[in-house]
């Protein structure tokens, strides 16, 4: 009985002892994988020896490396106890590494897209990085209007560059699935006013008025281009009065009251919001508190949301 009984202690010291070394084990293993793990998964060649490499299996190849750049975010992620903001740069760095290697060797794969432009931009906070890898899909993928409206959106929003993210989304208007996109075609001229090329953007929706057969869209086209024309009236009679006194006028009034307009267009935007001119003399008709700081903090790059 005695026997038996020690015999039982001795089990369940044994039992708590390989359960407190296990425990401590995992513990020491996740710290390890914290830092070495993403070492692990860095590709052993350049992209281009990997395409020279890989022959025939360039797919299956391309297909591997973004598997194992999803299973290293993902090994972060599933760790409760580390936010996104803790992933050391130099992981980001392998992973964009294996994202690049494998769209050098299968530029049509969309899944690589997918993964760059959420985690590069709002992640990450690289979108020139996320940026130059879509324009590379870009590129090959001549049917996709994502990729183009991606990078527009990323300039808009991330870098504030309105002439670049018009560009890209009239390229994504023209491609096929963007084509018929009322917000895209709108959008990109609204942005041109806001770089300050209010005509340039007249002369794109004047071009495609010109061959749109749909009227829904005509119309649609024809709103925006009159809201364009009346902002240019503006814009001009600001430029007028910064000529003539040497500052740009503080509002509309002042453009009255030196006789440099007889009145102000209505704004066919929202006729019950006048045009907001700024400290630099920009014209808003969708902003009427323009001349208010923006704030800035607590966005991402510093940049206010749009």
């Amino acid at each position: 009985m005695i026997r038996r009984i020690g015999l039982l202690a001795c089990f369940l010291l044994v039992a708590a002892a390989h359960v407190l070394s296990y425990s401590r084990l995992e513990h020491v293993r996740m710290q390890d994988a914290r830092s070495s793990h993403i070492q692990h998964i860095k590709p052993i060649m350049p992209p281009v020896l990997a395409r020279l490499s890989a022959g025939e299996f360039k797919g299956l190849m391309a297909d591997f490396m973004t598997l194992e750049a999803s299973s290293g975010i993902g090994h972060y992620l599933l760790q409760r106890d580390l936010k996104m903001r803790d992933i050391p740069p130099e992981a980001w760095d392998v992973i964009y590494e294996l994202l690049e290697t494998s769209q050098k060797l299968d530029p049509y794969f969309s899944d690589n897209y997918r993964l760059i432009q959420p985690f590069f931009t709002w992640a990450v906070q690289r979108p020139q990085q996320a940026i130059d890898f879509l324009k590379k899909g870009m590129d090959a993928r001549t049917w996709d209007w994502e990729l183009p409206f991606f990078i527009g959106f990323d300039y808009f929003f991330f870098l504030d560059d309105n002439l670049q993210a018009s560009h890209y989304l009239q390229e994504a208007y023209s491609r096929p699935g963007g084509k018929g996109s009322i917000t895209l075609a709108t959008l990109s001229a609204k942005l041109l006013q806001k770089a300050g090329k209010t005509e340039v953007g007249i002369a794109y929706l004047t071009a495609l008025l010109q061959d749109e057969p749909n009227e829904t869209q005509r119309k649609a086209f024809e709103m925006r281009l009159n809201d364009l024309q009346r902002v240019l009236i503006v814009e001009k009679a600001v430029a007028v009065y910064h000529a003539r006194f040497g500052r740009p006028p503080e509002n509309t009034d002042a453009l009255l009251r030196e006789g440099i307009l007889t009145e102000i267009p209505e704004n066919s935007y929202d006729k019950s919001m006048p045009y907001c001119i700024d400290q630099t003399g920009k014209v808003f008709f969708d902003k009427p508190n323009c001349r208010e700081e923006t704030k800035t903090e607590n966005t991402p790059l510093g940049i206010p949301w749009k």
